[in-house]
């Protein structure tokens, strides 16, 4: 049977948000039916996972939506 590929687009700007994206990873992982292609801001344990990161965690200094925004290159 041909898997599906589906690309996922991640935000985690902070430690916790890492670990939760990462046990989610995992999950999506365990599928056999797609092949999971993830992408963007994360820290090491979702990097460890699988995901193509477009900028590291530790860039961002603070939390919420709009610092995320305001900090974004």
């Amino acid at each position: 049977m041909k898997k599906n590929n589906l690309k996922v687009f991640f935000i985690a700007t902070e430690q916790s948000g890492d670990n939760l994206g990462s046990e989610l990873m995992k999950q999506f992982n365990s599928n056999s039916y797609y092949n999971f292609e993830y992408y963007g801001i994360g820290g090491d344990l979702m990097i460890n996972e699988g995901l193509n990161i477009t900028n590291h965690l530790s860039e961002f200094k603070s939390i919420g939506f709009i610092e995320l925004i305001k900090n974004l290159k």
